[in-house]
């Protein structure tokens, strides 16, 4: 099981300065500890010996620093960004206003579209 491939969120480019390769973000609902018991379950399945958790946490730092677990903030899709970049960036009253009126309006459809994703 690829957690990354299955629920990671890619970002479009590498970072600057960095290796190349693209960072996946996981949901900030996600854990470290979470993600071990579902690899320690893997190898109990398949009777194979598994690391603790700590030594889980430096391979995992070591070998796939490029997967990280998004913190809420980082948790926003590209329209979200957008929107709050523009309210960051208005200078009128009505630029803030509409700014404003805009990521509510988002907020709104995208939580409409997750309760009608899990019912």
């Amino acid at each position: 099981m690829n957690t990354s491939e299955e629920i990671g969120l890619p970002y479009p480019a590498a970072p600057r300065g960095k290796d190349n390769i693209p960072i996946v973000f996981l949901p900030s609902s996600t854990t470290k500890m979470h993600l071990h018991a579902q690899y320690s379950a893997a190898c109990a399945e398949r009777n194979v010996r598994c690391v603790k958790i700590p030594a889980f946490k430096s391979i995992w730092l070591h070998c796939v620093p490029h997967i990280k677990i998004a913190k809420p903030r980082e948790n926003v899709c590209g329209t979200c960004e957008r929107l709050r970049s523009d309210i960051v960036g208005a200078v009128t009253e009505e630029e803030k206003l509409h700014s404003l009126t805009a990521m509510e309006t988002h907020i709104t459809d995208a939580r409409k579209v997750v309760i009608c994703n899990t019912t």
